[in-house]
């Protein structure tokens, strides 16, 4: 796990190394695009001023704004002004036409470097800091020499930043796309990491568990065949035989833990078929007391029965339904904080068989409910060994029950029990 942590921190410490180079690399983009449209704007102006020397008409209407007296016409100046604006206008789209150039943009023409305003463009903001870029020149195109006059023109290119950032799509889109790929998949690989940690902690407590049990029936086995020998050697023939019927035990149970794994792999890989037949669960029910009552006395405990569905032909498979019901009544009587009362019921409900197990044990978390019925899955009591077993029952419960066709579910609070609540169609509609 710790290598696992080791590779995600590579990987994130990469991710972040390459978001840095990504943007440095744009903003070197965005100065080399801002670069070429100071070029094409410089030009786009001189280009005006080269286009004023062939427009004369321009020319005077524009000296007449310069000429202007403080308390003028200021009808005849209104005009000039809007004749003036149509012309420029139209000249510098056609130069923006022509460029290939899109943008918004405003202009002014002002008497001087310092803004003396001759003409303002109603898209033109003398504000300083409003995200635009101003590009400025003094026009001489057409112009008298001996005029003393100094008509700057003044254009605004708006929203320059989102304009830089449009002109360069084809290379910010796909990097902004890719890094959050990357940053996705390192997220999911982050979220994989942790449930192999979770994985390979479940498969430690199963081999520790497994361990467990495998070892009491093998140690078992070896004194037992130390003491047959024993008997042997002094001709003790009963005492042999009593000898090799123990063992027999140990083999079996040696074999019934086997069996539980192999048959839950069978089951998870829909290799396993059920022997199903029509059958009342109340007389399967009834064919388990026995075992079931043997398990609660072994803890002086107590079970009751409310088999209250006037319904209960179901199709099952009857070995197996019997062994899912145990292995709930066994689970409620080994996690028993407290002398053990474990409930078995029927009921109809919504056109299913309702089986329910219900117990009055320490309850269980709901952090752990969804994951109850997974393989292995065991719920840490301290003690690893405190309550033997694989984490299979349930899971093999789950199975079961999913293979007729049926559901499962866990209701249960801390401090008041757990009630398993099994819902199996009805025999008609299987």
């Amino acid at each position: 796990m710790m290598r696992s942590m080791a590779i995600l921190g590579i990987i994130f410490i990469g991710l972040a190394g390459l978001i840095l180079v990504q943007y440095r690399l744009l903003n070197t983009g965005l100065q080399l695009e801002k670069a070429r449209m100071d070029e094409q704007m410089i030009q786009l102006l001189k280009e005006v001023d080269h286009n004023l020397g062939k427009d004369s008409n321009l020319v005077q209407l524009m000296l007449t704004l310069n000429d202007r007296p403080a308390n003028g016409d200021t009808a005849g100046i209104n005009s000039v002004q809007a004749k003036v604006h149509d012309k420029l206008t139209q000249l510098i789209d056609h130069l923006l036409q022509k460029e290939d150039l899109q943008l918004r943009y405003g202009f002014a023409l002002t008497q001087g470097y310092q803004f003396s305003p001759a003409l303002v463009e109603r898209h033109f903001d003398a504000q300083e800091g409003k995200g635009y870029q101003q590009y400025s020149k003094l026009l001489k195109g057409g112009i008298p020499a001996d005029c003393q006059c100094e008509l700057f023109l003044h254009i605004q290119v708006q929203n320059v930043f989102a304009l830089l950032l449009g002109n360069l799509a084809g290379i910010v889109w796909p990097t902004v796309l890719f890094v959050l790929l990357i940053l996705s998949g390192a997220v999911a690989l982050f979220g994989v990491a942790k449930r192999l940690k979770r994985l390979d902690d479940i498969k430690n407590d199963f081999i520790n568990n497994l361990t467990h049990e495998l070892k009491t029936p093998t140690f078992a086995l070896q004194l037992l065949s130390k003491l047959l020998r024993v008997n042997l050697q002094e001709n003790k023939v009963a005492a042999s035989f009593e000898q090799l019927d123990r063992m027999d035990l140990e083999i079996k149970q040696l074999n019934t833990h086997i069996e539980k794994v192999l048959e839950l792999a069978s089951l998870e890989k829909g290799q396993y078929q059920l022997a199903l037949e029509a059958r009342n669960v109340h007389d399967l029910l009834g064919e388990i007391k026995g075992t079931c009552e043997t398990m609660l006395q072994a803890r002086q405990g107590r079970l009751y029965w409310n088999l209250a569905a006037t319904k209960d032909l179901v199709k099952v498979d009857p070995s197996h339904f019997k062994n899912i019901v145990i292995n709930l009544v066994d689970n409620a009587v080994k996690y028993a904080d407290k002398r053990p009362e474990v409930g078995i019921g029927t009921q109809n409900k919504e056109g299913m068989l309702h089986i329910w197990v219900q117990d009055n044990g320490p309850g269980i978390e709901s952090s752990h409910k969804k994951r109850i019925f997974q393989k292995f899955y065991r719920i840490s009591s301290g003690n690893l060994h405190e309550v033997k077993g694989f984490g299979l029952g349930l899971s093999y419960v789950w199975h079961i029950v999913k293979m007729h066709s049926g559901t499962i579910h866990l209701e249960s609070k801390i401090g008041e029990g757990s009630r398993f609540v099994i819902a199996l169609p009805l025999g008609r509609d299987v």
